[in-house]
């Protein structure tokens, strides 16, 4: 067989309930990456899809761009590295620079904390 086919998807199911869009988003990818001759670019904030590379090791490879916090501000490098993004924390410099106010931010901290250790995430 000589054909072929590049699909690029940008945050498969991400408007949907975070449970059916995570499942389901695994699914799918789980489906399109067994069909050979294929190259999936798959963009997503769903980190526990990044568990599909140790499943399948010789079929996907995640990449991520990662980013600093340099004198309070997030800088992005834009450049690709191999692995997965474990800077959940970004996101509350980048409320910060927003002029989110500190009080929703503590709090998301506290219930990132407690959804962590409920290992949901």
């Amino acid at each position: 067989n000589t054909r072929f086919t590049f699909l690029v998807v940008d945050e498969i199911l991400n408007s949907t309930n975070v449970d059916i869009g995570l499942s389901t988003a695994y699914s799918i990818l789980e489906y399109l990456i067994k069909i050979s001759n294929n190259i999936i670019l798959s963009a997503t904030h769903y980190t526990t899809l990044s568990k599909l590379e140790s499943k399948y090791p010789k079929l996907i490879k995640n990449i991520m761009f990662d980013a600093d916090i340099i004198d309070g501000r997030v800088k992005y490098n834009y450049k690709f590295r191999h692995g997965i993004s474990r800077q959940q924390k970004l996101v509350f410099n980048i409320l910060k620079e927003k002029g989110i106010p500190n009080s929703i931010i503590n709090n998301s901290k506290l219930f990132l904390d407690i959804l962590n250790k409920k290992n949901i995430f």
